[in-house]
């Protein structure tokens, strides 16, 4: 399971394809990990 975000905002699945980035954007991938 991945999420991504630019620029603070999710970017669902279905969109990754069809993104585009800009200079300076900020791109994040989270994976989520179990713990406490």
């Amino acid at each position: 399971h991945l999420a991504v975000a630019v620029n603070y905002d999710v970017v669902p699945r279905a969109r990754w394809a069809e993104t585009a980035l800009n200079d300076n954007d900020s791109v994040e991938i989270l994976t989520p990990r179990q713990g406490g």
